[in-house]
């Protein structure tokens, strides 16, 4: 019996496509619909809003997983979490990095040097002052990601009550837009990479997996879901056109994440924790199409960044739509099943 959560998959899939879609508008011969409804919908899962559905993924699945293994044992195996995420994250992480570097001795990226590749070695880029170029800079990310987790389980094992991870997990939650405030305030940008102005969107993960029990009944009411997910999608696509503009930069840059991984939540809630599976969209998120897309959701976005640059920054033909997204796919598929798959296998077998 599979024990895959509904809609996940699908939900991943969005979020590859808004980031994929997001990358393609700066490639060369890139064309695309002008239609508003497509742009509306796109504006909820493009770009960094796209990451932000992954982080809050990410923060659910991974506290419901430490949750369950809490109950069932009594405690948690930390050694085994860490060579678990070893296993998950390292090996298509790292053959990327040599890739890239090998490409970059031989003049076929031209946006980096030696010295960009220290921040993704160490999962910090965005945090330390070195510049990693076009081709490793969505690496902050993952970076964003690692050090969440790092802390993230020994706070678990600290703390016992539900009431206490919650008081820290929601007092996180409403520091870091204060956080992102304050550096909007002082550099006046709204670029931000790293875990203390970023992580609210993975802790809002991890406040579902931690209440889930309240969430299926808060929301068991159908109509209660649409009306937020309405709300909720117009908030996000008013703070993008917003955005967009360069207004209320002192609102939407604090806000904007909240605003977005909120959407993200009640997406889980709606389609996994009390899902309507007769519902269109769920058939959708759980179609096979998406779920494929989803599974290469990990290895389309460590990718992606190398074939999706600007005619500037690569010398061969891989920068041109739709060559670069063809390069993509198959690069990733390779990836996943030569790699991830054969990983995951060895990790299933002494972690199970």
């Amino acid at each position: 019996m599979s024990t895959r959560l509904p809609s996940l998959d699908g939900l991943r899939a969005i979020s590859i496509i808004g980031v994929l879609y997001s990358h393609l508008s700066i490639t060369p011969h890139f064309r695309f619909t002008d239609n508003p409804i497509v742009l509306f919908l796109l504006s909820l899962i493009a770009g960094d809003n796209g990451v932000n559905v992954f982080f809050v993924i990410s923060g659910f699945l991974i506290t419901s997983l430490l949750i369950n293994e809490e109950g069932r044992n009594g405690k948690l195996n930390l050694k085994a979490f860490y060579i678990r995420r070893i296993f998950r994250i390292l090996p298509v992480y790292l053959v990327f990095l040599l890739v890239t570097f090998v490409c970059s001795r031989f003049g076929w990226v031209r946006d980096m040097d030696v010295q960009s590749f220290l921040p993704p070695l160490t999962f910090t880029t965005g945090a330390l002052p070195i510049a990693t170029g076009w081709t490793l800079a969505h690496t902050w990310s993952l970076s964003v990601e690692e050090q969440f987790y790092l802390l993230w389980p020994l706070t678990l094992v600290m703390t016992h009550s539900m009431r206490t991870r919650n008081i820290l997990i929601i007092g996180a939650i409403l520091l870091i837009p204060i956080l992102r405030a304050i550096y909007y305030y002082k550099t006046h940008n709204s670029l931000y990479y790293s875990f203390p102005v970023r992580g609210d969107a993975i802790l809002m993960g991890c406040l579902l997996a931690v209440n889930r029990s309240y969430f299926e009944a808060a929301f068991a009411s159908r109509l209660r879901t649409r009306l937020g997910l309405l709300a909720l999608a117009a908030l996000c696509y008013g703070v993008h056109f917003l955005a967009e503009r360069q207004l209320l930069g002192m609102v939407t840059v604090p806000m904007g994440i909240w605003v977005h991984a909120a959407f993200a939540s009640l997406l889980i809630i709606a389609y996994t924790i009390v899902p309507n599976t007769k519902s269109v969209f769920y058939g959708l998120l759980n179609s096979r199409v998406m779920g494929f897309i989803g599974v290469l959701s990990y290895s389309l976005y460590i990718w992606q960044q190398f074939f999706l640059q600007k005619a500037v920054t690569v010398v061969h033909g891989w920068k041109y739509f739709p060559i670069n997204m063809v390069c993509v796919f198959c690069v990733a598929i390779c990836s996943y099943y030569f790699l991830e798959r054969p990983f995951l296998a060895i990790r299933k077998k002494f972690f199970a």
